[in-house]
């Protein structure tokens, strides 16, 4: 069960000592979360501009959901031929450059490239953040894990009302993009010269190749519909207030944030309850909260009710991926690279399957229906 695979107990967070490196990586993750959410409210413009369907408009979801994917496959081989220093910043520089020509270019083709470019090479830093986190706390990864995920959730959350903001006084909603931008080159000429954790030694009865346990699987998968559950959302609220809710689409962009901030407000919560409460009895607590949350969203007669039920479902999915990404890392902590490869390739194909199925099914029966 999930609470026999955590420690018995949990270090105190007055026990837990962050350094520059422990800062860096939670603040790269928040400039990784921040690019990834920024899609989402972004589309609507984007799809207005190049006049794109609801499935082309998905095709961009796909595609970044694609590269992490590949980058899942890719992240460990890519770390050991590169090494971790290399592949970690690579990412960032590649998450830029993606995010780059997305925002200039000016057919879909080439604004899908961009995203795939940001899933792709971007999601290297991601799948680095979470080994060298876990390797540099080795008895406190929950801890570490849970509070960088804290972070990408705050800008995570920043990002739908950086996009609005834009749209609305700069008349361009790239201001997201640019300053994202910018918080990566002042992180880097903070930090370049830091020194990545080394991956831990496996112990003599771990088997060389590097194979992780078969119980790693069955988190990998939890993480798969968690993960599905969350970006559909992050995905295509804007455009569910947009278009069934008749909201101004920047007014839609800025609100769909909603269910980001409560998603920052349940990591907050979930990670001081932790301490007090078995996590299977917290699953079945965010489970009840995305049950009763999602019919108020979706049928809800009232802005009100729509929005509010929005921030429930956000409680309720905030604390799924941070509690299983640590249980995942520990459970393959003697292949941390892999490991987190692998919950990164998990994430991603919950990414690529379900928002475009869902998008593609609302260019036929809208996207009240495809809810």
């Amino acid at each position: 069960s999930l609470h026999d695979a955590l420690p018995i107990s949990i270090s105190s967070p007055s026990h837990f000592t962050r350094d520059r490196f422990t800062w860096s990586a939670y603040v790269l993750l928040g400039f990784y979360a921040y690019i990834q959410a920024s899609l989402g409210p972004i589309m609507p413009f984007v799809s207005k501009d190049l006049s794109l369907n609801y499935t082309v408009t998905g095709l961009h979801f796909t595609a970044f959901a694609a590269g992490m994917v590949i980058a899942g496959f890719t992240g460990a081989t890519a770390s050991h031929r590169f090494g971790r220093w290399r592949v970690f910043w690579g990412g960032g520089i590649g998450m830029c450059i993606g995010s780059i020509l997305f925002m200039t270019a000016p057919i879909a083709p080439l604004t899908i490239l961009g995203t795939f470019v940001m899933g792709f090479i971007g999601t290297y830093l991601l799948v680095m953040i979470q080994s060298t986190l876990a390797d540099h706390y080795p008895d406190q990864s929950y801890i570490s894990l849970t509070e960088a995920n804290i972070v990408a959730s705050i800008f995570a959350a920043l990002a739908p009302i950086v996009v609005g903001f834009g749209a609305t006084m700069f008349t361009t909603w790239r201001l997201s993009q640019i300053l994202g931008i910018g918080l990566l080159i002042i992180v880097f000429a903070l930090s370049y010269r830091t020194r990545l954790p080394v991956p831990l030694s496996p112990p003599d009865n771990t088997q060389p190749d590097g194979k992780l346990p078969r119980v790693f699987w069955l988190y990998a998968l939890m993480i798969f519909f968690s993960v599905s559950l969350e970006w559909c959302i992050i995905f295509w609220s804007a455009d569910f207030l947009d278009k069934v809710i008749q909201l101004p689409t920047e007014q839609a962009s800025t609100i769909s944030g909603v269910f980001l901030f409560a998603m920052v407000i349940g990591r907050l919560s979930g990670s001081r309850l932790t301490h007090y409460y078995k996590p299977r009895h917290l699953l079945w607590v965010a489970i009840a909260l995305i049950a009763i949350g999602f019919p108020m969203f979706w049928l809800g007669e009232v802005n009100a009710i729509n929005i509010i039920g929005l921030g429930i479902i956000g409680l309720g999915v905030s604390n799924l991926f941070p509690l299983l990404l640590a249980i995942a890392s520990r459970v393959g902590k003697q292949a941390s690279d892999l490991a987190s490869s692998r919950v990164s390739m998990s994430a991603g194909l919950a990414i690529l399957i379900l928002p475009q199925v869902l998008g593609s099914t609302a260019d036929v029966v809208g996207i009240f229906n495809a809810l």
